[in-house]
């Protein structure tokens, strides 16, 4: 697995500024400010409603905002394509699982590295030449990603015969292997058992201390959250409530009303 040079480790990498969007007379982001550095884990936290989506859908290029701005390395992203945005480094995972459920998990992993094919449909229809040579790596990144994730066992099987909690490893698979600067998850443990939990947050750690990648993390389980998060930003009707170490996002007086409610 591509490790991200050192030197890019606590720099800047996504830098959100003033970031509003209404959906009809709905505010869903207002004035919302957030930035992340390399090899980062952060997390959005808040009640439903609170605009945490609306976040990830802003940076991917699912919405687009009314006003703000989103830089990642300096570059715009509001205006570009989804596409495009993805080639420059993003990949995310949904909440909800979108496999191909009858192709096997190296099919599904390699799916991740179409961005990087530039062959034609002859040479790679025939396997050869420039097609061989892409399918040949391709494979090989795909590989590296199943062993980092311990996927060995299972890497030939259909993914809708495997357990939920190795089916989203198969999605993280999938976006790993398209060699991310920045990774977005929106409720990765959401169904899952506690096994299954302490699965994906170890992994995450191992995917932010071994490949050096920023993570974005919406998510729901608190005990999560505060276990790997290197910083928590708490939201409330489309703001910034606080934000910080997770110890004091937990005991933030503003953080506890907007989940229980003054």
């Amino acid at each position: 697995m591509p490790r991200l040079a050192p030197e890019a480790i606590g720099k800047p990498l996504l830098e959100i500024e003033d970031l509003s969007i209404n959906f009809g007379g709905v505010k869903a982001l207002d004035g919302f400010s957030f930035d992340i550095r390399c090899g980062e884990i952060h997390a959005l936290i808040g009640p439903n409603g609170a605009g945490k989506s609306t976040v990830l859908n802003c940076i991917c290029g699912y919405y687009h905002p009314a006003r703000g701005e989103i830089l990642l390395m300096g570059e715009p992203l509001i205006g570009q394509r989804t596409d495009q945005i993805a080639r420059l480094g993003v990949a995310r995972i949904f909440q909800r699982i979108e496999l191909f459920r009858r192709m096997s998990v190296l099919e599904n992993i390699m799916v991740g590295r179409h961005r990087f094919i530039r062959s034609g449909i002859l040479s790679s229809g025939l396997f050869w030449g420039r097609g061989y040579r892409e399918e040949s790596l391709n494979q090989q990144k795909a590989e590296e990603v199943i062993e980092f994730l311990n996927l060995q066992h299972v890497r030939k099987n259909p993914v809708g015969s495997l357990p939920y909690g190795l089916q989203k490893r198969v999605e993280i698979g999938r976006a790993l292997v398209a060699e991310p600067r920045l990774l977005l998850l929106d409720e990765p443990v959401a169904g899952m058992n506690i096994e299954e939990k302490e699965d994906v947050a170890r992994y995450l750690l191992d995917i932010k201390d071994e490949i050096g990648l920023a993570i974005i993390l919406v998510e729901h389980e608190m005990d999560v959250v505060m276990d790997i998060s290197d910083c928590v930003t708490a939201m409330n009707f489309g703001c910034k409530v606080t934000s910080g170490l997770p110890d004091e996002v937990r005991t933030n007086p503003e953080v506890i009303r907007s989940y229980l409610g003054s």
